[in-house]
């Protein structure tokens, strides 16, 4: 029947649970497969499943993905379940050629709500002293007056670097709280692509204009040769994008230095954060383990079947990693 739409199989090889499962539901007309791994891995026969059978996949960053990027298979499209690309790319062989398939990455629908019920959670239980007070409960000690004394935040502005999908979900959840929000992005947005969350867009040249007027600033930046080292030592943020935006050591100066109140990191220059790190200790600098973004099954599925929609339909897909944007 002319105009009909063809619904091609989805392989799905990943680490979490029940995707297959829900993506049955949301993509009743597709016919889902799961390839099962050994403690995370692919093996060699799943290895071999995919390259003769999968035009669509999607898939664990790491292992998965990488295991067969480079390998002759009839792949056109594979979604990763994770929101950043650094780590796949570091695999890539540079004597081999590039993949032939299309890359996109978990999104907005994936990460962006939890992402940003991470960065209000933190930025709440500073203002309202909430890490504080459960240290005066350790201590059994009545502290009323000074822990009366607070900062709506409403009357709060928050620097947010990095206007991707998950950047606009963070500025929406602070604007819903009444937060001034201003937006960093390397080049200046048409109008009719703004995000009305964000008051004031600014690019990275403007930075230092950023500090000076935000009470908070949140990095949602990935690793690039161009971010690298991007906040110094008088930058206060919050850190959930890439750990090589500033270096360890000026955290711990500008902490030490009382140039910033506090900073609340999960991302780090090296990960697992060591044991030796000085920030361990550090008052006022909150620590987890890489998981502000930890991905739900329910969402990254819905996120999936949103961009499987797009595939038949011959529609842009999003949140495409471009493989020239290598060179």
């Amino acid at each position: 029947m002319a105009g009909r739409i063809i619904h091609p199989p989805v392989h799905v090889a990943t680490s979490l649970r029940c995707v297959a499962n829900q993506l049955r539901k949301l993509l009743p007309d597709v016919q889902v497969i799961d390839i099962e791994l050994n403690e995370g891995s692919l093996s060699q026969t799943s290895r071999e499943q995919i390259n003769a059978d999968a035009e669509i996949l999607l898939a664990d960053g790491v292992p998965v993905v990488t295991a067969i990027m480079q390998e002759e298979n009839k792949l056109r499209w594979v979604q990763s379940t994770w929101a950043g690309v650094e780590k796949i790319i570091k695999r890539l062989n540079p004597e081999k050629p590039l993949p032939s398939f299309v890359l996109t990455r978990s999104g907005g629908a994936s990460f962006g709500k939890i992402m940003a019920d991470y960065v209000m959670g933190y930025i709440i239980a500073h203002e309202r002293h909430l890490f504080d007070m459960k240290e005066d409960q350790s201590k059994r000690t009545w502290v009323g007056s000074s822990r009366r004394e607070f900062r709506p935040i409403s009357g709060l502005s928050i620097g947010i670097l990095g206007i991707g999908d998950i950047g606009k979900e963070v500025a929406r959840c602070c604007k819903s709280m009444g937060m001034t929000v201003w937006g960093m992005v390397t080049r200046q947005p048409p109008e009719d692509r703004k995000c009305d969350a964000i008051d004031f867009y600014r690019t990275t040249g403007d930075l230092p204009e950023i500090l000076t007027n935000c009470d908070h600033v949140c990095n949602i930046l990935p690793s690039t040769s161009s971010t690298a080292g991007l906040l110094s030592a008088e930058s206060f943020f919050i850190n959930i994008g890439r750990g090589d935006v500033t270096t360890e050591a000026d955290i711990v100066e500008a902490i030490s230095s009382e140039w910033i109140s506090g900073a609340a990191l999960d991302v780090f220059e090296s990960e697992p954060l060591p044991e030796s790190s000085k920030l361990w200790a550090l008052p006022n600098v909150h620590i987890t383990p890489h998981i502000s973004g930890s991905c739900i099954t329910e969402l990254c599925a819905e996120d999936f079947a949103k961009n499987y929609h797009r595939y038949v339909n011959k529609e842009p897909l999003k949140c495409v990693f471009r493989w020239g944007n290598l060179y």
